[in-house]
């Protein structure tokens, strides 16, 4: 979050310079001009200036008038009510910007966490019971680290038809091409138009591959196949960079989980891409 302020300076060493308003921000618990902050984290957006017009800024505090000393750079908001109603304006303020991406959390970023994606392929493996996986105390117990909630409980003899894609373009998504044929030469091409050709596949629905994902983006996760191919395992909706992904596991319930917390391998799963679906014109 970027704290915003006009900041009068009152330098000793430069008459010209008394008073004299300078754009200050604070970056990462540091006081600095706007002009220090990293470049890739400088571009504020047009508005800072309509809206610090419009809202009262929040001023350093002048000189005690028990003491004719400077500041010396102490930025403390005082505790007074009118400080605090400052400090709540200069907040509303901030809170009003765009934030940048997360670079963290991107299309093609790389899946890591292998050892906690071993523990989960060996519990998310035949041995265990349908009520230990409905269990949220048992999974954390047993190593089942990232997963964060259940979101359904599922019953995995009813669920032959119906597993992370059908979650995730079906139930959430409200798309009516999910249905997994039954016959087995129907169902092979299915299989491959979402495993093997993907991007190709969705396209056709008006889903695109976007950089930087929001709330509500279809996550794939997958893995190389070669320079040219890749081969996608797993499909979950994206819930936002603090809270991580929903997700229907194969053999499961449907749980909330970190973007890494998945059961399957390093070698099964070593990336991920973010889709969105697009408005097309006519719709």
């Amino acid at each position: 979050m970027y704290h915003i302020y006009k900041h009068k300076s009152n330098k000793e060493d430069s008459l010209n310079q008394e008073n004299e308003e300078s754009d200050r921000i604070i970056y990462n618990d540091y006081d600095m001009p706007t002009s220090e902050v990293p470049a890739h984290e400088a571009n504020l957006p047009a508005q800072v200036d309509e809206l610090l017009a419009e809202h009262q800024p929040v001023r350093l505090q002048e000189q005690s008038q028990e003491s004719n000393e400077p500041h010396n750079g102490d930025m403390s908001v005082g505790s007074s009510p009118q400080d605090m109603d400052a400090l709540e304006r200069e907040v509303a303020i901030a809170d009003t910007l765009p934030q940048p991406p997360d670079e963290r959390i991107r299309s093609g970023m790389h899946i890591w966490n292998a050892e906690p994606r071993q523990n989960l392929v060996r519990i998310f493996g035949p041995r265990t019971t349908d009520e230990q996986l409905s269990d949220l105390d048992w999974l954390h117990a047993n190593g089942a680290t990232g997963i964060r909630e259940i979101v359904e409980v599922r019953d995995p003899r009813l669920d032959r038809w119906y597993k992370c894609i059908q979650y995730a373009f079906g139930t959430v998504k409200g798309e009516d091409w999910t249905t997994i044929p039954k016959d087995p030469d129907t169902q092979d091409v299915f299989d491959i138009h979402f495993s093997f050709e993907t991007r190709e596949h969705l396209a056709k629905y008006d889903y695109v591959v976007v950089d930087h994902p929001e709330a509500g983006d279809v996550i794939a996760y997958g893995r190389r196949r070669g320079s040219y191919s890749e081969r996608i395992e797993h499909f979950g909706i994206y819930n936002g960079p603090d809270e991580g992904v929903t997700s229907k596991f194969a053999r499961g319930n449907v749980y909330r989980h970190d973007i890494d917390a998945i059961p399957f391998t390093e070698h099964e799963v070593t990336f991920a891409i973010f889709f969105r679906k697009v408005q097309t014109p006519g719709q």
